[in-house]
C-alpha cells in the first residue's frame, strides 16, 4: 500500500483524542507544541494527564464522546491503552465507545490514528526532524520505528549550517524567484545551479555578492 506524505498544519485547529492513559498523555505532550485545541473524551484519565488539562486551557477533557466535535476534529487519535491506578486495572473508555467513534470518522471522512492498532489508522506517526526552516518526516509505516530513529540521527551529516544559511536565504527571494521563472523545469534548474558549492561559499562570504549573483542567475534562466 502506498502512503501519500503530508505536512499539517494545526495551529488553532481541533484535535481530538480518545482515551486516558500514558498514550493520550504522550501524544497531547506532543501535539501541544503545534498549539492546536485538544479535546480528551475518556471515562477517566491518568494523573499526568491530569495535571495537564489542569494546567493548559486549551486542553479540555470530557468524560463522554461528543461526536459534534470529532466532526469539526482535523485528526482524532484513539488508544485503548488501560489504566493502572492504586495496583488496578481499568478501561478509561470502553471499547464499544471506540468503535462507534471509529465507525462516525469513517462515515464523515475524518482522519484516524488507532495507536497500535495499524489496521484502523488512516495516517502514522513519523519522527520528525526540524532544524531552522527545514522539517523532515520519517515513518516505516509502524514496521520498525527504531530503523526512522537512525535515520533521524543520521541526518545531522546532511542538513549542514550551510544548507540552512542557503535555505533561509532562498527564502527571502522565494516569490522573486518563482514569478520570474514561472516554467517549472527552469525553475528546478536554477535552484540545481544554486546549489553548487561556489554560491553558498559566495553566501558565507558575502551576502550582497550572493543576492547579485542570484539577481543574475534569475535573468539568465528567465530568458533561456
Amino acid at each position: 500500500m502506498k502512503l501519500y506524505p503530508l505536512v499539517v498544519k494545526l495551529e488553532d485547529k481541533i484535535c481530538s483524542l480518545i482515551g486516558g492513559g500514558n498514550q493520550v498523555h504522550k501524544k497531547v505532550l506532543d501535539l501541544m507544541e503545534y498549539s492546536p485545541k485538544i479535546f480528551i473524551f475518556a471515562e477517566t484519565v491518568s494523573d499526568s494527564l491530569q495535571d495537564l488539562i489542569n494546567n493548559n486551557k486549551k486542553i479540555i477533557w470530557q468524560k463522554n464522546i461528543q461526536y459534534e466535535i470529532l466532526l469539526k476534529s482535523h485528526l482524532v487519535f484513539i488508544s485503548d491503552e488501560p489504566l493502572i491506578k492504586n495496583g488496578q486495572t481499568s478501561h478509561t473508555i470502553s471499547l464499544n465507545e471506540i468503535h462507534s467513534a471509529i465507525k462516525f470518522c469513517k462515515k464523515y471522512a475524518k482522519l484516524v490514528c488507532f495507536l497500535d492498532q495499524p489496521h484502523y489508522c488512516d495516517f502514522y506517526n513519523t519522527h520528525r526532524y526540524e532544524k531552522g526552516p527545514i522539517l523532515v518526516s520519517i515513518s516505516t509505516t509502524g514496521a520498525a520505528p527504531v530503523i526512522g530513529n537512525y535515520i533521524k540521527k543520521q541526518l545531522d551529516q546532511i542538513i549542514t549550517d550551510d544548507l540552512l544559511l542557503l535555505t533561509e536565504f532562498l527564502s527571502k527571494y522565494r516569490s522573486k524567484i518563482v514569478s520570474q521563472i514561472r516554467d517549472y523545469e527552469k525553475r528546478k534548474a536554477f535552484y540545481e545551479q544554486i546549489l553548487k558549492n561556489d554560491f553558498i561559499n559566495l553566501l558565507k562570504n558575502n551576502e550582497e555578492e550572493a543576492l547579485g549573483k542570484l539577481l543574475q542567475y534569475i535573468i539568465e534562466f528567465r530568458d533561456s
